[in-house]
């Protein structure tokens, strides 16, 4: 279970390799809540029939890698991505540079 920060155009965006799980995921790499390029660092969980998580390493707010929704109950939220794997590469289905970087605000 680990995730990594990758640079798309001017956007940061952390991508996370479930392994137990044998899924991939992709959101911003932004914490919402104090603006800061860590989200890659965090922990990624899954707690008993519940969407696999990242915990953000400084406060450990849940962020659904499904849905991007707080899981804390807060307004908060994070964009995410569409992944899949094939052939052993993993694609991540984004939006050309320069929307991205309007969608993300970064």
């Amino acid at each position: 279970e680990s995730g990594a920060a990758i640079k798309w155009g001017s956007c940061q965006l952390a991508v996370y390799n479930f392994a137990s799980r044998g899924t991939w995921h992709c959101s911003q790499n932004m914490c919402p809540a104090k603006n800061s390029f860590l989200l890659a660092r965090g922990i990624l969980e899954e707690k008993k029939n519940q969407a696999p998580c990242i915990l953000e390493p400084l406060h450990k707010t849940p962020y659904n890698l499904e849905t991007g929704a707080a899981m804390d109950g807060s307004n908060n939220r994070i964009r995410v991505f569409a992944t899949r794997e094939e052939d052993g590469y993993v694609y991540v289905k984004l939006p050309p540079k320069e929307v991205l970087a309007q969608i993300l605000d970064t």
